[in-house]
């Protein structure tokens, strides 16, 4: 009988991005690459939502979309993928 891996939290957080990308962008992208990108400040940054975690804006490459890209400080990875939502006096609020 074959053993298995039991996940780290670090690999729950790395489905959960996948998943979460393909059910609101239609695909995953290269979580390596935008994790990259936020450590070298190439990502114009938001807000710090606690001392863990933080808020960057990333636009789409394919469909231009703006969205949030919350990341762990900690564990070093992009924890999930949030789109903003524009009211009538055209800011942008969280969905």
């Amino acid at each position: 009988m074959c053993k298995k891996k039991k996940l780290t939290k670090k690999d729950i957080v790395d489905k959960h991005f996948c998943r979460r990308c393909v059910e609101r962008i239609g695909y995953a992208p290269d979580h390596k690459e935008l994790v990259k990108q936020i450590q070298d400040h190439k990502l114009e940054f938001y807000k710090r939502s606690s001392n863990r975690v933080t808020l960057w804006h990333w636009l789409e490459p394919i469909y231009k979309v703006p969205c949030l890209l919350v990341y762990d400080r900690i564990r070093q990875q992009v924890i999930t993928l949030l789109f903003y939502k524009q009211e009538l006096d055209k800011s942008f609020q969280l969905c």
